[in-house]
């Protein structure tokens, strides 16, 4: 079995090699690293049309690594479809990142987004996150990398990964500090990161965002008042979370229930005048584009 390690922390990031040393000893399993040159955090499903520079790294224990100039999802197509492209990898983990990911705020995530871009190249993906302190150590990872490695161990002695019958669905684990020994199911919560403001400098053309600390600590009474259902509300009394996402954005409830508004006949205001079956309007001028 071939596993992927990715994140959005950069190839250099503790978590990542954290992760590599507790999964390199796994029986049957063989490890490749690709991953960002440097710090990508927040970059999302952010991807790159031009040109990549893909660049040979040193094993990271015993493990061949790349290191893209690129977003942590360029790093996984760079690793799937041109690194690997006749043996790919049979599971893609993302991690592990500096800091959690719940609730909504999982949306700017370069470390989902990295096994988004995975389950969408067809090859199941784990994310996996951890509260750290804001200079964080090998150390603060290693709960969450052993975590990992329990829950696939076990997970591949039963057949797969949970949700992976589901082509877009990807798993998100989050590991609190103080870890209580409960690996809880969840639901996305609702709580969100929140922006002071912006303070500007006396340039006048710098701003700097301002964030509200109580609004990203994971065990403040606004997280605890989230039920025990949520990722938010399950971490905030100390349990790691494992949380269903997916791929698409599609809301399959909202669409079986449509408004009345749903079907209407709107002639355009403004008919083409000419074809524009050769113009290539979504893509950016520097993508190479294959005929088929």
């Amino acid at each position: 079995m071939l596993i992927l390690l990715t994140n959005d922390d950069g190839i250099e990031a503790p978590g990542l090699h954290a992760l590599a040393e507790a999964l390199s000893d796994l029986p049957d399993v063989q490890l490749v690293l690709a991953a960002p040159m440097n710090n990508r955090t927040g970059s999302g499903t952010a991807i790159s049309f031009g040109a990549l520079t893909v660049l040979e790294h040193a094993p990271i224990h015993g493990w061949p690594a790349w290191m893209v100039d690129g977003t942590p999802l360029d790093a996984v197509s760079v690793a799937v479809q041109g690194l690997y492209p006749e043996a790919r990898p049979d599971l893609v983990v993302s991690g592990v990142n500096q800091g959690l990911h719940l609730g909504a705020l999982a949306m700017h995530s370069g470390t989902l987004g990295a096994a988004i871009r995975a389950v969408l190249l067809g090859v199941p993906s784990l994310a996996v996150s951890c509260q750290t302190p804001r200079h964080a150590e090998r150390h603060h990872f290693l709960e969450a990398a052993h975590l990992a490695r329990r829950l696939l161990t076990r997970w591949l002695a039963d057949g797969g990964i949970p949700g992976a019958s589901d082509e877009r669905t990807f798993l998100s684990l989050n590991v609190p500090q103080g870890y209580n020994g409960v690996v809880r199911w969840t639901r996305q919560g609702r709580r969100y990161f929140r922006l002071d403001g912006y303070r500007r400098e006396p340039d006048g053309v710098t701003f700097h965002p301002v964030l509200d600390l109580e609004s990203l600590e994971p065990h403040a009474a606004e997280a605890l008042a989230e039920s025990l259902e949520s990722d938010v509300g399950a971490l905030a009394r100390g349990h790691a979370t494992l949380t269903p996402l997916h791929a698409a954005l599609f809301n399959a409830e909202t669409f079986a229930h449509p408004p009345s508004t749903a079907a209407l006949d709107l002639p355009a205001l403004y008919p083409a005048t000419a074809t524009v079956a050769e113009d290539r309007i979504s893509l950016p001028p520097d993508a190479e584009v294959r005929e088929r």
